[in-house]
Formats: structure tokens, C-alpha cells, sequence
């Protein structure tokens, strides 16, 4: 499984965090990972008359890697397929420096999305609509809130629920994110999460002392390999017809320590 291509541009590199390059190459293995992720809660697997899977969703996935090894393009790619599979998704980022209660809530918008009537009607009579006010959200009672919206949502279909940079969040909300979730998930509801970040997220995840981390797939993005590296510099230039000297693609190709971002740059 690979990565659709991005949308041509004048210049072929992408240098920066977030970004997507236009060739998307290697990581082969963490696409299968995904599909198959997206694939155990596919609609078709629902059960019909109470809404749960026949079999448990698989387990969740952290993916962690170093800033600009490729986190954030597949982040993007698994969002872009769930989406074109039926699958709703929740996806949580931007909230180092939010409160609990108000990353909650964000949350809970997401989780809501296009909801039926009577769920967005429950949601406009609660206080979830007071995000990004002064006033904020009581942490409790956003807690209590996450509870019922998400085991509303995924009895409407399946979900992805995924969180952007997760090493930044708050203890107290992490862990009662994941306990409640991997707790829906054991009890065959179709979700699947997916939490990216940093290297020390594992031992961010280890110190919340649940059983998430011990039961979850673990990713490690970093390094391309070196028939990659090359193809990436390659493939862009011959794309457009312009012909590169071998000698200054081995050259440029010396700069990059097969890592994603110094590819681009």
C-alpha cells in the first residue's frame, strides 16, 4: 500500500515538517499496518443489529520517529483512506498548550462530526460548544461527556480515533482518553486508534501505568533506505524531464543520511 501522490507543484521538494512530498517512497510495511487497521472496522465488518464488530478491531498503534521523518504523511494518508472507506475520524492535534477540559472538548467536537440530529442536539445543550471561550470546560464534566459522545458516535459506525504529537499531552487526559477507549475496542466496538509522536512518547505512555502501551503496535519511523533516498531525489527531477548529472544526484544524495526531511531540503 503507497501513499497517492500530492498534487504537482512548480518546485518537486517539500522541505519542512508536515509536509507531503510529491513522491512518496519506502514505508511499505507501515501502510500494510494501517490498511489492515482501517480493514478491521470497515463498515462491512459491523454487525448490524447492535452495531459491534464480530471480532475485536486491532489493536492501537503508536507511531513515534523524529521531527520530519514522515509521521505527519501518514497521519494524513490513513485520514484521507478512512474517509474514502466510510470511516469516520476524530482526529485530536494542536493541543499542547490547551487545558484538559478544553482539549476534551475539542475532542469531542471531532468525535461528533456529522452526527445524527438527536446527537448534535445533545451536544448543542451541553457545554461543548464553550470551547475556545474564557470560560473553558470543566474537566469532569468533559470527562463524563467523552464517555457517552463516544460510545454514542460509534454505534452510529466505525472510527478512527487519532492524536497528533501525543507526547504533549496532559497525563490526566491522556489516561483517561486511552483507558476509556481500549475499553470500547475489547468490547468490539469499531474503533481503531492511532497516536503519533516524538521518540519519548513510549516512555511518556509507559509512565501512565495502564495496560494501553503493553497492548499496542508499536512503529518507529525514521531512516529511508538508501535505494529510496535515491529514487525521492530522482523520480521528481525525471518527472518533469530534466536531466540531473549521476554525479550530483550521488552528491546530493551524500548530503540527505537517507532521512526523509534532509531529502527534501
Amino acid at each position: 500500500m503507497t501513499a497517492q501522490p500530492a498534487k504537482r507543484r512548480k518546485d518537486p521538494f517539500t522541505p519542512g515538517t508536515g509536509h507531503s512530498p510529491e513522491h512518496v517512497v519506502g514505508r511499505e510495511d507501515v501502510f500494510d499496518v494501517l490498511e489492515n487497521a482501517l480493514q478491521s472496522i470497515a463498515p462491512s465488518e459491523v454487525q448490524e443489529e447492535d452495531g459491534l464488530l464480530e471480532c475485536t478491531s486491532m489493536r492501537p498503534i503508536v507511531m513515534t520517529g523524529p521531527r520530519g521523518a514522515g509521521k505527519t504523511l501518514l497521519l494524513d494518508w490513513m485520514q484521507e483512506r478512512a474517509q474514502e472507506t466510510g470511516i469516520h475520524v476524530a482526529r485530536l492535534k494542536y493541543a499542547k498548550d490547551l487545558s484538559p477540559g478544553d482539549a476534551m472538548g475539542r475532542l469531542l467536537d471531532e468525535i461528533a462530526g456529522k452526527a445524527d440530529n438527536f446527537l448534535l442536539k445533545w451536544l448543542r445543550g451541553s457545554k461543548v460548544a464553550s470551547v475556545g471561550t474564557d470560560e473553558g470546560m470543566d474537566w469532569r464534566e468533559a470527562a463524563c461527556m467523552y464517555e457517552h459522545v463516544l460510545e454514542a458516535r460509534l454505534r452510529q459506525g466505525p472510527m478512527v480515533l487519532m492524536m497528533d504529537d501525543a507526547h504533549h499531552y496532559q497525563l490526566d487526559i491522556m489516561g483517561f482518553m486511552l483507558w476509556f477507549a481500549h475499553k470500547l475496542i475489547t468490547r468490539r466496538y469499531p474503533l481503531v486508534m492511532l497516536l503519533a509522536g516524538a521518540p519519548d512518547l513510549c516512555s511518556y505512555m509507559i509512565s501512565l501505568e495502564t495496560r494501553f502501551y503493553a497492548t499496542s503496535e508499536d512503529l518507529y519511523i525514521n531512516s529511508l533506505a538508501t535505494g529510496e533516498s535515491k529514487d525521492a531525489l530522482s523520480e521528481p527531477f525525471a518527472n518533469r524531464g530534466i536531466k540531473v548529472d549521476p554525479e550530483a544526484l550521488e552528491m546530493m544524495w551524500g548530503m540527505t543520511d537517507n532521512y526523509p526531511y534532509f531529502v527534501q531540503l
